[in-house]
């Protein structure tokens, strides 16, 4: 019985972790968990408090329909299951839970922290498991079930993920992410298959050819499946307890780096790229080797008479134990083994039709438990002011057995408070019985400090002296090309007088001396002309003249005239010079 219960709660165990993750919080300003795509991305608001749940399933070989179709009953279901070549049970996960976000904005910098639990894997069903469930080997005599499930892989750590983002220049943004890891589980079937012959003949029919093969490697919190199946003694519980919680710290310790950059070449034009999970764990606890090779077995020890007792546990335990000791199983216990993550990446191309309507065309690679998925999909993004944000996508997902979505994601920043969706996959939800991808994402925020920024150009509006226009983070977010001061878009009109250029007379123009135009204008006296000298007497009065002539402060609408009454005064004081 124990070696039931063992294999019960390991199934219950990779059906327990399947869940997973998305993509509205790519490149969206209004969402710190942009950050965690892309280090470089520098999100709006100053202080960010989080937490989130994501789940992705894909299963491309089978839907709800392949189950449960109205036009079948449960019998001829089966069937169909098992005869259909084009039915596959297997299905990949994802779920990131993430348990605590934190971003914090400076001038030109954002900082992130998030902790989270990450949980993927790949599950292969034999689909020759559900005939014998379903029929028992009467469905296969003279021919040979098969069980596989290479391939099948799961995988459960802690992440503590620090990263960093700076604008190094007007365009340009780099950033830089590190995560420590704590596995938790791990299993790797990389090689596991078996079958079953039955055949019949005049003494028994219950003849029965046994084969298969596996190479796997284990890491269960401590847990040693190799003395869980040879010691009927043996305390799984107390194991892991020893084992794993004893001395987490240093159990099951892997790291990962992540960079990113966001250029944005000019106020339509913004490129972005990231690559993530660039890094490995070392699987220290309970670490296992298990290896055994193809030796087939013929049973003809079970006669008919006592097929009725095949419900008795000595029966069952019986040819467990003859199944075991008819194969060469070698398990090894491992001082530690490795698991290199798959490094995921991102490139993005965004065109704006202004600070609020964007355009995302966006490709990835390194998707899947096995790091062999790929997307690219194209979104359209609206803000409906600082209130909501909006967006609508279509994806490809995975180019080998190609999967069509239309995704959408909304956010409400409802002033510190900020719940958001995204799904990835409306129509899942919508004919879900046809449907071969499920995703979500679900998260809520608490914003502190927001850093609004009209224009998009990375200068709050408090500093921005053109908070309308994009323009340079060098230029207090003006344009290269303006020199200073406050843009006032407030104001609708400009004054006529100022519209004008006013032209100063040249310095080497020589005036008229005839007649009315010497009273008007005041002759330019040269280096070689003989000034006579001002006596005592004449200072008065000629004090008095430029005291008479300084005209009173005026308006800007009054500065024509300002400057003709200026010139009256310089001929006074020039004519009284020259007498």
């Amino acid at each position: 019985m124990k070696k039931q219960q063992l294999f019960i709660c390991l199934a219950l165990g990779l059906s327990g972790f399947a869940k997973a993750q998305t993509g509205f919080e790519f490149n969206n300003r209004h969402l710190s968990q942009s950050a965690n795509i892309n280090p470089a991305f520098l999100p709006q608001y100053k202080l960010t408090l989080g937490v989130g749940n994501a789940f992705e399933a894909y299963h491309p070989g089978f839907n709800i329909n392949t189950f449960f179709n109205s036009a079948a009953d449960a019998t001829t279901t089966i069937r169909n299951i098992i005869n259909d070549p084009k039915v596959n049970l297997g299905v990949s996960f994802d779920n990131r839970t993430e348990m605590f976000q934190f971003g914090f904005k400076s001038k030109r910098s954002y900082f992130t922290f998030n902790s989270s639990n990450q949980t993927l894997g790949q599950i292969n069903i034999p689909k020759d498991a559900l005939g014998m469930a379903m029929f028992g080997n009467q469905e296969y005599f003279g021919k040979r079930a098969n069980f596989d499930l290479s391939g099948t892989e799961f995988m459960s750590y802690f992440e503590n993920k620090i990263s960093y983002g700076r604008a190094i220049s007007n365009k340009l943004n780099v950033g830089i992410s590190y995560s420590s890891i704590i596995g938790i589980a791990h299993a790797n079937l990389k090689t596991a298959y078996a079958y079953l012959e039955t055949d019949t003949n005049n003494t028994t029919i219950y003849q029965m050819k046994m084969g298969g093969a596996f190479d796997a490697q284990t890491s269960l919190m401590g847990l040693s499946v190799m003395k869980a199946l040879n010691d009927s003694n043996y305390d799984a519980q107390s194991a892991i307890e020893d084992a794993f919680l004893s001395n987490p710290s240093s159990s099951n310790r892997g790291n990962a780096l992540g960079f990113g950059f966001v250029y944005r070449a000019n106020k339509k034009i913004q490129i972005s790229g990231a690559m993530s999970n660039i890094g490995k764990i070392t699987w220290n606890v309970g670490a296992e080797s298990h290896q055994m090779s193809d030796k087939p077995w013929t049973f003809t020890g079970l006669d008919t008479s006592i097929t009725n007792d095949l419900k008795n546990v000595t029966v069952q335990d019986l040819l467990l134990d003859s199944f075991a000791q008819a194969f060469d199983n070698h398990s090894t216990q491992l001082a530690s083994y490795e698991t290199k993550l798959h490094s995921r990446y991102t490139l993005g191309l965004e065109y704006f039709l202004s600070p609020r309507t964007y355009f995302q065309f966006v490709y990835g690679g390194g998707y899947g438990v096995k790091g062999d998925k790929s997307f690219t999909s194209i979104n359209a993004h609206k803000e409906l002011g600082e209130w909501v944000d909006l967006r609508l996508s279509y994806t490809l997902y995975d180019f080998s057995n190609a999967q069509h979505n239309v995704g959408v994601g909304m956010s409400m920043n409802l002033g510190p408070i900020q719940p958001w969706i995204s799904l990835n996959n409306v129509s899942g939800l919508m004919a879900y019985d046809k449907s071969h991808y499920q995703s979500i994402r679900v998260g809520l925020n608490i914003n502190i400090g927001q850093r609004k920024d009209t224009d998009g150009d990375g200068v709050r509006d408090k500093s921005d002296s053109c908070y309308k226009t994009y323009g340079a983070r060098s230029n207090n977010g003006c344009e290269l090309g303006y020199l200073g001061g406050k843009m006032n878009y407030d104001e609708t009109a400009v004054d006529s007088v100022m519209a004008e250029p006013i032209v100063a007379p040249s310095a080497m123009e020589t005036p008229q001396n005839d007649g009315a135009q010497n009273s008007k204008e005041s002759p330019v006296l040269t280096e070689t002309q003989n000034t006579p000298a001002i006596t005592a007497t004449e200072t008065p009065e000629m004090s008095k003249e430029s005291t008479e002539a300084t005209p009173p402060k005026t308006s800007k609408k009054t500065k024509v005239a300002k400057t003709k009454k200026k010139s009256k005064s310089d001929i006074s004081l020039t004519e009284a010079m020259m007498n």
